[in-house]
């Protein structure tokens, strides 16, 4: 879990900072969307933001949903295999305002459910351990208080 955290810690405090601030033609600075799997919980994704240090950008991670499949309960015929949050996506404050909202696509269950029970062991052999998630953000808004997720 060190080692995770230090990736995410240097993902926010040093490649995206870098990123971030390069410009295009027209001297704008980019848009930066982080996305992935970052296996490291919510909790953990949201303490090192806060303690990201940066006084003019805040860095804050979105998507709670467990959205990772425990390959160990998918062998379990009915059972909610579901098991992590370590799907996310992160920004700064400058992006945040553009941000409508995020969905968890439940492949199991709209894919892989035959009876209506959820095949998880059939969905993780034959797709991933990881459910999609869909992002929706929208960069003609102007900006508005942050939106919840």
């Amino acid at each position: 879990k060190d080692m995770r955290m230090a990736e995410y810690r240097k993902l926010i405090c040093e490649v995206f900072p870098d990123v971030t601030t390069i410009r295009d033609g027209d001297f704008r600075t980019h848009y930066t969307f982080i996305l992935g799997d970052y296996n490291l919980s919510y909790a953990d994704c949201f303490a090192l933001n806060e303690a990201a240090g940066d006084p003019h950008r805040f860095m804050w991670s979105g998507q709670r949903k467990r959205t990772t499949i425990s390959r160990a309960k998918a062998e379990t015929p009915g059972t909610d295999a579901y098991a992590n949050d370590y799907d996310h996506f992160t920004s700064s404050d400058r992006e945040d305002d553009y941000i409508q909202d995020s969905q968890v696509i439940d492949g199991p269950r709209r894919y892989y459910a035959q009876t209506g029970v959820p095949d998880f062991k059939a969905y993780v052999e034959k797709v991933s351990d990881h459910i999609p998630i869909l992002f929706h953000f929208d960069l003609t808004r102007t900006r508005s208080p942050f939106v919840q997720i």
